[in-house]
């Protein structure tokens, strides 16, 4: 009984400590620098013409037609070739990603980082926190 308690103790100091986790997608997303969507929104401002900024959607398909960010790219990070499609974008240009909530984007950016983009931003919150703060969104 004592080993049981111990080891029920373990699992959840584990736990609460994020040491265990049910979930792996939910590993820690390092090197990627969070915006608000005020900082984003004046990002997109000062690249009025759009030729040094790209604001990417990373949310499937359906949710990109459902209502997106105006002059939005959408590559979904769910797709199989996600890797292979952000890896043609120009690595010059500064990017803004965002889904639904943060995550997605969050490990888009990741990936974009890894494979050599240096100017990759995402927004905290996504979408759900652009509109929210109620900067236009179109369908």
């Amino acid at each position: 009984m004592k080993k049981l308690t111990r080891g029920i103790f373990t699992v959840i100091a584990l736990t609460l400590t994020g040491a265990l986790s049910a979930c792996p997608e939910q590993k820690p997303v390092t090197g990627v620098q969070f915006v608000s969507v005020e900082e984003a929104e004046d990002m997109m401002n000062h690249d009025s013409d759009g030729r040094h900024l790209v604001v990417l959607d990373v949310r499937t398909e359906e949710e990109f037609q459902s209502g997106h960010i105006p002059g939005a790219v959408n590559i979904d990070y769910k797709s199989e070739d996600f890797k292979d499609k952000v890896s043609k974008l120009d690595m010059d240009k500064t990017y803004i990603t965002y889904c639904r909530s943060g995550r997605r984007s969050a490990l888009s950016s990741e990936i974009m980082n890894d494979i050599g983009f240096e100017k990759v931003y995402t927004i905290e919150g996504g979408i759900q926190a652009w509109s929210q703060y109620g900067f236009p969104v179109e369908t």
